[in-house]
């Protein structure tokens, strides 16, 4: 797997951003490693205007998904907390 190594309660868990952009940069060169991996059409690489927009949109829905998950831990954190009181 291209992200192996990288400690996923530690993204969820932290907000380090250098940490976040490691990994949306790892995403981004996997796309372009093996874009069939990703359904991205290689014709698309061909394009620094199409590649650009979808580094942004790459990193977009990982900020999103970051966002998602930080929340539900820190629900799911709290939750447990107030049930051991």
């Amino acid at each position: 797997m291209y992200l192996e190594g990288i400690p996923e309660a530690i993204m969820v868990s932290r907000p380090n951003f250098l940490l976040f952009l490691s990994v949306s940069k790892r995403l981004q060169s996997a796309i372009i490693q093996d874009p069939s991996l990703f359904d991205v059409p290689k014709e698309l690489l061909e394009y620094p205007a199409l590649c650009e927009e979808l580094r942004s949109m790459i990193s977009t829905s990982a900020s999103q998904a970051r966002s998602s998950m930080k929340t539900k831990v820190k629900v799911l954190m709290i939750n447990t907390f107030r049930s051991y009181r």
